[in-house]
């Protein structure tokens, strides 16, 4: 079996011997971060970008190290304006993987390219000041920047999606169409436009697309040319004003004024209150479209959360049924070979969860241990000191660590303590002398008389001490 993660190959057991990974849950989590990968770019080549970039994001959180779908993540978040994000996946990607990852030539690209760089880093600082006005019931400035933010990037979502909720507070539903109709163009499947749409119109959008649309502003077509003559003419009109004009105009605008007044005037107000009242009615609708899908996300998050909970309590039952399997194999291979290569029992056993053990073997299993463990600690022991005395320092060091864990553990189990212990600390304590490093010296040899004064190397402890001391004092 080799690991997932490392790559390394792992004869028994699912924890790898060299990263400490699961190999079993980390398979699991490979394979659902491939497959939404898979799905994300599905949604993609079809320009579904939420549906895509959901799918994605949930990919490198199932794996952080997928890199390809960081690379895709990244070029969606750009295709949609936001460009922070996109160049952040670039980053943590390269930063994963530097040879052959396309999150290089990508950067490259949008750094070759400054005006486009500056000009989205612009809408997105116009989007916030419009978000900030809109946060402080200031809708009129809001829909203002917004407008700007899209100018300059009409790929910018999250500016349209906003903008559209705020020409629908005003009660501007044709040029909302309009803005939903361009974002779903970008974006076939965009959820809060989706929501917008039916708010609106009662109904999904359509699939398709037609030909012989009517203009849309947001597409950056350019405006009608008109002469400033055309306008004044306009405006003004020709020919010159009399007297008998402007007093014409007075008597007829009294007239009017008093029309509208008593005729007019109270079905206009009657009027607006009417569009006040679908205005509100339109906002609870909103709201109330905004409550259902945050329930359909807690929902959502729960059967996540649930089936999360399944596959770990799989994993479980899986791992168990596996140790059980291994736990009897294991007891027989350290059985042979205990009395030969006690070292190699004792990383057998050291495999073993003792809490785990079947009833039956946790006698078995704490007999091979207290053996094993005090055999290899003390055969470690013995090759470091062999090492120490040929002057391989690096490989004597090793040697003590690994008869100083082995030693720990046999303590622990049989309770009494280990004179390897004091032994191997006073030989490492030695290294780091004869190596220079005086003040690790200087802590393993204290360690030594304080922790363990009933050993018989105290005396020898003490005057590798003061040699240390004494030559750190010569340093300073």
């Amino acid at each position: 079996m080799y690991c997932p993660n490392c790559g390394a190959e792992n004869i028994k057991g699912y924890i790898c011997r060299y990263c400490g990974v699961d190999i079993v849950v980390f398979s699991k989590a490979a394979n659902v971060s491939n497959l939404l990968y898979n799905k994300g770019l599905a949604h993609a080549k079809e320009r579904n970008f939420s549906a895509a970039i959901s799918a994605l994001e949930k990919s490198i959180k199932f794996k952080k190290e997928h890199y390809i779908a960081r690379n895709l993540l990244g070029l969606l978040y750009y295709e949609t304006g936001q460009i922070g994000e996109a160049l952040k996946q670039w980053i943590i990607s390269y930063n994963m993987v530097k040879t052959d990852n396309l999150a290089l030539y990508y950067m490259q690209k949008v750094q070759g390219n400054p005006r486009d760089t500056q000009a989205k880093s612009e809408a997105v600082q116009i989007y916030n000041k419009g978000l900030a006005y809109l946060d402080n019931k200031n809708n009129a400035s809001a829909i203002v920047h917004l407008r700007k933010s899209l100018e300059i990037n009409p790929k910018f979502l999250l500016a349209a999606n906003l903008l559209t909720f705020c020409l629908l507070i005003n009660g501007n539903k044709e040029e909302a169409l309009q803005l939903i109709a361009h974002t779903l163009k970008i974006d076939r499947s965009n959820k809060t436009a989706v929501r917008y749409h039916i708010a609106i119109t009662g109904r999904p959008p359509k699939k398709t697309e037609g030909k012989g649309k009517k203009s849309n502003k947001y597409s950056r077509q350019a405006p009608p040319t008109q002469s400033y003559k055309s306008v004044v003419e306009q405006a003004v009109g020709f020919g010159s004003i009399s007297f008998s004009h402007i007093v014409s105009f007075v008597i007829g605008s009294g007239v009017v004024f008093g029309m509208l007044f008593f005729f007019i005037m109270p079905a206009w107000v009657g009027d607006m209150e009417t569009q006040i009242e679908q205005l509100n009615a339109e906002i609870s609708n909103m709201q109330q479209i905004h409550q259902e899908l945050q329930y359909q996300s807690a929902q959502e998050i729960e059967e996540l959360e649930a089936a999360n909970q399944d596959m770990e309590m799989q994993i479980a039952t899986l791992q168990e049924q596996i140790f059980a399997i291994d736990q009897e194999y294991i007891i027989a291979q350290v059985q042979n070979i205990i009395a030969t290569d006690p070292v190699g029992a004792a990383e057998l056993l050291d495999d073993i969860n003792i809490n785990l053990v079947e009833p039956q073997n946790v006698a078995v299993v704490q007999s091979l241990m207290t053996t094993a463990y005090s055999g290899a600690a003390q055969s470690l022991f013995n090759s470091g000191v062999q090492n120490y005395s040929q002057g391989d320092f690096t490989i004597a060091t090793g040697f003590f660590e690994r008869s100083l864990r082995f030693s720990e553990l046999s303590q622990d189990i049989t309770g009494s303590p280990s004179p390897l212990i004091a032994n191997g600390i006073y030989y490492l304590g030695r290294i780091a002398y004869a190596q220079g490093n005086n003040h690790l010296a200087i802590t393993l040899l204290y360690s030594v008389i304080n922790d363990h004064p009933a050993s018989g190397i105290v005396a020898s402890a003490m005057a590798f001490l003061q040699a240390a001391q004494t030559s750190l004092e010569l340093q300073g």
